[in-house]
């Protein structure tokens, strides 16, 4: 950032009623950054080209945000 300050997830801002499509969100950046995403409230949708891993991913999700709205 130009000031300096490093960015971390504690700077996405409250993002309740906004939905989200996640490329690769069944792992890596994109697992991370779905997580962060439904934890401030978005609904998040996981593009992934295998049904199986995404869904894993959304009952990983799911464990730490128990009413976050996902869908693959």
């Amino acid at each position: 950032m130009a000031d300096g300050k490093t960015w971390t997830a504690g700077d996405i801002p409250d993002l309740t009623g906004k939905v989200i499509v996640v490329t690769g969100g069944n792992s890596g950046i994109g697992y991370e950054a779905a997580l962060q995403l439904v934890g401030k409230g978005a609904g998040v949708v996981l593009a992934c080209r295998d049904l199986a891993k995404a869904g894993a991913a959304i009952d990983s999700i799911k464990a730490s945000h128990r009413n976050a709205s996902l869908d693959a």
